[in-house]
C-alpha cells in the first residue's frame, strides 16, 4: 500500500448512480443489510462516487487502517460530534495525545488483579440475575432488556465499585432513548435541522433521559467524596485522582461525569445484545447447550466458578466467540482518509469516509465457510490455525481496541454457563429477530427467550 502511486490507480467497483439521498435513506434504514448487499454485489472493498465513501470487507485492509496506519485515517468529525451532543465527551471520542493520557486510565481493566478484586460482586450479581429470571419461567422473557440490565449491574460494579440495584432498569431506558437521539443526530439530517430548531419531540425525551444519567453519575461521583479510601483503585478513583501533565490540573466533575455517562452506554449497549443474541442462538441450538454443561460438571462442577476457572470452560469461550462473530457489537467502524492512498491499484480518496464493515468482515464467506451457520467448532484450536488473523475482531484492533473487551468476557463467560445449568431456554419456532445497525448492532424486535427449570 502507498499513498504515492508509483501506477494509475483506479477507483474501486461500486453502484455509481447511488445518490446522497438513496445513501442517507439506506443508513436511517438499516446499515447492516446495506454494506452486506453493497458487498455481496461489488466485493470486498467498495466506492460510493456520489457521497465519497468506500465500504471495506477485506481482513488485510481492515489491518492497514486501524493497525498499521492510525494517523492516516481518524475518527469522523460528524460522527463524534453527534455521540458528544448525546453523550458528552470521554475516551471512545477522543484522539491524539489527549487519547493516549486518558487511555492510561483505563490500563487496569486488563489486568488479572482488577478482575479478582471485583469477582465477589459479580458472582452476587449473577446469582441475583438468576434468581430474578425465577419468576419468569414459563412464559415468554424480554432477553434483549434482561441482559441490558445484568450488563449495566455488572459494570457499575466492576468499573466503580457500586451497586445500582433497581436503578439499572431506570438507566437502560434512558440510555435507549439517547441511543435513539444520537442515531437521529447521525444518520437524520431532517431531524437534525428540527432538533437545531427546537422543534423535535425527540429532544425533549433526550433532555430528561440526559438528566436521569447525570443525577445517577453526580450521586456517584458525590458519594466517593465522601470516602476516604477512594474506591481501592477502581476505575472512578482513577478519574478522580488524575491530573493533566502539563497543567497538573485534576478532571473536572464535568469531565468525570461525561465520562461516566458515555461508559454507561458503551457497557450496557453492545454488552446486552450480545448476550441476548448468544441467549437466543443456544435456544436454536440445544446441543450446544448439552455440551456446556457436560464441559462445566467436568471442569467445574456444582460450585460456583470464579474468574480463573473460566480459562477452564474452552468450549464456552468457542460458543461465545461464535455467538460474537455472528452478531458482532459493532456491525461497522468509520474513518476518514487524511491523504490519497492506493490499495492493490485502487484509489481511495482524499477525505473520504470509510465504513469498516465487521458484520460482513465476520461473515466473508471466503473467510468462514457457511457463514450464516452457528458453529462453535469454527474456533476450536485446529480450526483456527489457519484463519487469517483479522477475521475476527469483536472489539476491534489496533491501539484503539475496546478498553472493556475483558470485562465483557468476564461477565458473559460467567453468566452463559450458570445460565443454562439451571434454566433450558427455548424460542417460538416463528421467532425471527434481525439484526439492524443503529450505533450498535440491535436486534428487532427485542429477543424473547422463555426459560424452564432445568430438573437435577
Amino acid at each position: 500500500m502507498s499513498s504515492t502511486p508509483s501506477a494509475q490507480p483506479i477507483d474501486p467497483p461500486g453502484p455509481r448512480d447511488l445518490t446522497p439521498e438513496d445513501f442517507n435513506h439506506q443508513m436511517r434504514d438499516n446499515p447492516i443489510t446495506f454494506f452486506a448487499g453493497l458487498a455481496k454485489a461489488h466485493g470486498s472493498l467498495v466506492f460510493l462516487p456520489q457521497v465519497n465513501a468506500y465500504v471495506v470487507s477485506d481482513p488485510d485492509l481492515f489491518a492497514h487502517i486501524l493497525r498499521d496506519s492510525e494517523r492516516g485515517f481518524v475518527k469522523s468529525p460528524r460522527i463524534m460530534e453527534g455521540f458528544r451532543s448525546s453523550f458528552g465527551d470521554g475516551l471512545a471520542l477522543m484522539g491524539g495525545e489527549e487519547w493516549k493520557q486518558r487511555r492510561q486510565l483505563y490500563s487496569p481493566l486488563t489486568s488479572q488483579t482488577y478482575r479478582v478484586r471485583s469477582q465477589e460482586a459479580l458472582q452476587r450479581i449473577v446469582d441475583e440475575t438468576l434468581d430474578e429470571w425465577q419468576s419468569s419461567c414459563g412464559v415468554p422473557l424480554n432477553m434483549t432488556a434482561a441482559m441490558k440490565r445484568y450488563a449495566m449491574r455488572v459494570a457499575v460494579e466492576f468499573l466503580f465499585s457500586v451497586d445500582i440495584g433497581d436503578e439499572a432498569s431506570k438507566m437502560v431506558d434512558a440510555l435507549d432513548t439517547l441511543h435513539a437521539y444520537c442515531s437521529y443526530l447521525i444518520f437524520d439530517s431532517k431531524a437534525r435541522e428540527e432538533i437545531a430548531a427546537g422543534t423535535s419531540a425527540m429532544h425533549d425525551r433526550f433532555t430528561r433521559a440526559r438528566a436521569i444519567l447525570d443525577g445517577i453519575a453526580q450521586n456517584i461521583i458525590d458519594e466517593r467524596a465522601k470516602e476516604t479510601a477512594q474506591g481501592g483503585g477502581d476505575l472512578l478513583s482513577m478519574f478522580l485522582s488524575a491530573r493533566d501533565p502539563s497543567s497538573g490540573q485534576r478532571m473536572s466533575e464535568r469531565e468525570v461525569r461525561e465520562e461516566l455517562v458515555l461508559l454507561f452506554f458503551q457497557a450496557h449497549d453492545p454488552s446486552g445484545n450480545s448476550l441476548a443474541c448468544t441467549v437466543y442462538l443456544l435456544a436454536r441450538h440445544p446441543e450446544v447447550i448439552e455440551r456446556i454443561r457436560s464441559e462445566f460438571a467436568r471442569k467445574i462442577g456444582d460450585r460456583m466458578p470464579s474468574i480463573k476457572d473460566l480459562s477452564k470452560l474452552a468450549y464456552m469461550r468457542q460458543v461465545f466467540d461464535e455467538s460474537l462473530r455472528v452478531c458482532p457489537p459493532t456491525y461497522s467502524m468509520s474513518r476518514i482518509s487524511v491523504d490519497e492512498v492506493e490499495y492493490r491499484g485502487y484509489r481511495i480518496n482524499r477525505d473520504a469516509t470509510i465504513f469498516l464493515s465487521q458484520w460482513n468482515l465476520h461473515h466473508h464467506p471466503d473467510l468462514w465457510p457457511q457463514p450464516d451457520v452457528f458453529d462453535p467448532d469454527r474456533f476450536s484450536p485446529e480450526a483456527s490455525k489457519a484463519r487469517h488473523s483479522c477475521a475476527f475482531i469483536p472489539f476491534g484492533m489496533g491501539p484503539r481496541t475496546c478498553a472493556g473487551a475483558q470485562m465483557v468476557r468476564v461477565e458473559s463467560e460467567l453468566l452463559i454457563p450458570l445460565l443454562v445449568k439451571r434454566y433450558q431456554p427455548t424460542v417460538s419456532p416463528d421467532f425471527e429477530p434481525y439484526p439492524r445497525g443503529r450505533l450498535f448492532t440491535t436486534w428487532e424486535p427485542d429477543i424473547e427467550v422463555t426459560l424452564q427449570p432445568v430438573r437435577a
